[in-house]
């Protein structure tokens, strides 16, 4: 057994190195996948530790990530993403708008990949930019998800956030920070 493990060493030193330069290259693109990755875990990471750190200082929950459903008097939907509150994202909408607009739902804790899915969903009833149509199925997800700053206290259970847990578009929420 020592003579055959002695063997295979012997085998695998003799292998030469990788120094084709398409092989490399490769190992290049793979090694900047994972750095891009990873800076990705720690941007969620660092996120998480200032929500938990900024509620422990202060008692004040931070605002949270959400995609957000303002809908105009005359009825389109505008499908968004913001970090802000909500209020102060309604204030930016409605200057310089002529429709008076409202905050009709929001999903806490969504990447912005939950905004660009949503787009594509409802791509068809696209009138302009992020502005679509109000659809039964669009309603439905805003009747779903009511407008506030702070998420529920209990998941979401709709067809859509499930889907979105398992796909990842959902951030852990502040509250689920174990600390």
């Amino acid at each position: 057994m020592g003579i055959a493990f002695n063997r295979a060493v012997a085998v695998e030193l003799t292998r030469p190195y990788r120094t084709d330069p398409f092989d490399i290259g490769e190992l290049d693109d793979e090694i900047r996948d994972l750095k891009v990755e990873m800076s990705s875990h720690e941007a969620h990471l660092l996120y998480l530790l200032k929500c938990g750190l900024e509620r422990a200082k202060t008692g004040i929950q931070p605002n949270y990530p959400k995609v957000y459903f303002a809908q105009s008097d005359d009825g389109q939907v505008k499908i968004g993403y913001t970090a802000t509150s909500l209020k102060a994202r309604t204030a930016a909408l409605q200057n310089g708008n002529p429709h008076k607009i409202e905050m009709k739902a929001a999903i806490h804790g969504a990447r912005q990949s939950l905004e660009r899915r949503l787009h594509k969903q409802f791509s068809a009833s696209r009138l302009k930019g992020e502005w679509f149509s109000p659809t039964p199925e669009l309603l439905k997800i805003m009747a779903d998800h009511p407008p506030s700053d702070t998420p529920p206290a209990t998941p979401c259970e709709c067809d859509l956030c499930q889907a979105m847990r398992a796909t990842v578009d959902l951030l852990p929420l502040a509250d689920e920070i174990p600390f």
